[in-house]
């Protein structure tokens, strides 16, 4: 019998265990959770498909799901799983960085549907931050992360005050300046 931990039991701490295993490098266990993951999202938006009425936001809440498995994905390959001689040229971490601001400024402009990919692109590049402080001669890679970061911090302070949360506003503002290396 497989582990009880192999279950998904729900999005959130299925997310965290993914981004545990990218972290603690675990290829296995982050490739066959991630498998698992996206597995649920499909099944759900096909669930929601044959169903009657609003059919549309309900499935849009597993779409920005499988979008943040994607980036999640895209990031352990290129940075967390990468060995040290892997690790992208700096031009093509700035280029997958382009596909992530362009992704998210075609997708709904509102806080419930950018907020949760926001988020977890903090944490994914909090990690790949992390990573690079420890890999000696990767201070370019490290300066375009912080770079990255800080951008994600004033994208997540507009969208929070343009959805009245000003106070989250005020945090995301305040916390840019901790994006330095």
């Amino acid at each position: 019998m497989e582990e009880e931990s192999d279950t998904p039991r729900c999005w959130s701490s299925d997310l965290a265990m993914l981004l545990l295993a990218a972290k603690s490098r675990a290829k296995g266990r982050f490739f066959s959770l991630l498998e698992l993951m996206r597995a649920q999202e499909a099944s759900h938006i096909a669930a929601t498909s044959l169903e009657e009425g609003s059919q549309y936001q309900r499935s849009y809440a597993h779409v920005v799901n499988l979008q943040v498995l994607e980036e999640v994905e895209q990031a352990a390959r290129r940075v967390l799983l990468a060995s040290d001689r892997d690790l992208p040229k700096p031009e093509d971490l700035s280029k997958l960085f382009e596909g992530w601001t362009t992704r998210i400024a075609f997708g709904e402009y509102s806080l419930e549907s950018q907020e949760p990919v926001l988020r977890t692109r903090r944490c994914v590049l909090e990690l790949a931050r992390e990573r690079l402080k420890q890999t000696l001669g990767k201070e370019d890679l490290l300066e375009l992360v912080c770079r990255e970061l800080g951008e994600c911090a004033i994208l997540a302070a507009k969208v929070a005050r343009k959805a009245g949360q000003v106070k989250d506003g005020t945090f995301f503002s305040k916390t840019i300046i901790s994006f330095s290396s």
